[in-house]
């Protein structure tokens, strides 16, 4: 283990919460939505996620772990929320962390675990659904477009097989996600409720008390910036600020 206490994590877990008070809250996000698209691109541009990471990589003295936030940093930075292609699903961030996982003590890994975990079984939910509908890619050729690790979801076999969106609804049904996708509209803001699942696992553990903490900070903060570029491209084509909002993170 690389840690026997949470106490190694204090400078980073005080720079990371100190942080997180910084980030945008949905008043902000509303505010933009009625903003020119300049204000809201130079509100983006005010710090990027790798600046965020190196502010607080410093205060983590344990290479391993720090190593394991940068790449955090970076695979989010880089990763698109698409699996377009069989390279993209192996190297999405969430799949590179699940690998990494040996590199940060138990307690952080247990929280970790959840966190990824949902985000991989929902990340492949979603493009199921995607592969359907919009790409006519069926059977055991999607499989290869999915992220090849599971948590929770272990009837991925037969999500493929489902024929359109009311049959993979009524296939989750089965399964933890099931409240999640309770009809095919929901899959039309997927990203949205991915990302509310994903928060709720951060509000579930205690991301105080170890690295985690850290990780939950670079998550929002990439939340962030999606929402500002969502934001900046809205008033950009002209939607109504409704219509913009419905698509925050």
């Amino acid at each position: 283990m690389i840690f026997e206490s949470s106490m190694n994590y204090t400078a980073a877990k005080t720079k990371a919460l100190s942080m997180s008070a910084k980030l945008l809250t949905s008043r902000d996000y509303e505010e933009l939505c009625h903003a020119s698209s300049t204000d809201a691109l130079s509100l983006g541009e005010r710090t990027s996620l790798l600046e965020e990471n190196d502010r607080i990589s410093s205060y983590i003295y344990a290479k391993p772990v720090r190593d394991f936030v940068k790449t955090m940093a970076l695979c989010l930075k880089t990763n698109t929320p698409n699996l377009n292609t069989e390279a993209a699903a192996i190297n999405h961030w969430s799949y590179v962390l699940w690998r990494k996982l040996g590199a940060v003590d138990k307690p952080s890994r247990s929280s970790l675990r959840r966190v990824l975990g949902t985000e991989m079984d929902l990340r492949n939910i979603l493009w199921i659904y995607r592969l359907k509908q919009f790409h006519k890619i069926e059977g055991s050729a999607a499989v290869g477009h999915l992220l090849p690790a599971g948590y929770r979801l272990t009837r991925v076999t037969e999500l493929v097989e489902c024929k359109d969106a009311p049959a993979l609804v009524e296939a989750l049904a089965k399964s933890p996600y099931g409240e999640i996708f309770s009809n095919p509209a929901d899959f039309r803001l997927g990203e949205q409720a991915l990302a509310k699942a994903v928060r709720a696992q951060f509000r579930a553990e205690s991301f105080r008390q170890n690295a985690a903490c850290i990780c939950k900070f670079l998550y929002e903060k990439h939340l962030e910036i999606r929402n500002i570029r969502t934001i900046t491209e809205g008033i950009k084509f002209g939607f109504p600020p409704e219509q913009i909002l419905a698509r925050i993170c």
